[in-house]
């Protein structure tokens, strides 16, 4: 099985109505903050296209969750407060990268940037310590498209 890319999710997003004028991305300065405040060395480039192109808005592609610039930015330490708060074993660490955060009660995040291929993991109270893996940002993506109100 070939690993989704990026690309392919902007094809899916249009096809499902939301049109690309409603793609804003993300300057390089404000990537550049988002690796500052949430204290990791680099990102998936993967994720780097992804905040180029539509890092401040998708039309309702994650409609209601903070996905975006500049609600990504501290997302990290939200995360964090959510695990302390649930008690849970997991550990964001040094080189994570939190992505998404839903209502406050679950996120997606890179457990690793450096990895060679970096997964997206996803956390939810409602699940405990249990969480969902994916491949790539691109795999993660195809499998939450079901989500888009426009």
């Amino acid at each position: 099985m070939s690993r989704p890319n990026f690309e392919r999710v902007v094809e899916e997003l249009i096809r499902r109505g939301v049109p690309e004028s409603e793609f804003v991305g993300c300057s390089d300065s404000e990537i550049e903050e988002l690796l500052t405040r949430q204290a990791v060395p680099t990102m998936p480039y993967e994720y780097r296209i992804f905040l180029q192109r539509m890092g401040k808005h998708a039309g309702g592609f994650q409609a209601g969750t903070d996905a975006y610039y500049p609600k990504i930015l501290d997302l990290k330490e939200s995360a964090k407060d959510l695990l302390a708060e649930n008690g849970s074993a997991i550990q964001l660490e040094a080189n994570s990268l939190v992505i998404s955060m839903h209502q406050g009660y679950e996120f997606a995040w890179f457990p690793d940037v450096l990895a060679a291929e970096p997964v997206v993991r996803f956390y939810s109270e409602a699940h405990g310590d249990a969480t969902k893996e994916w491949e790539s940002l691109s795999a993660y993506f195809m499998d939450t498209l079901w989500d888009i109100s426009k």
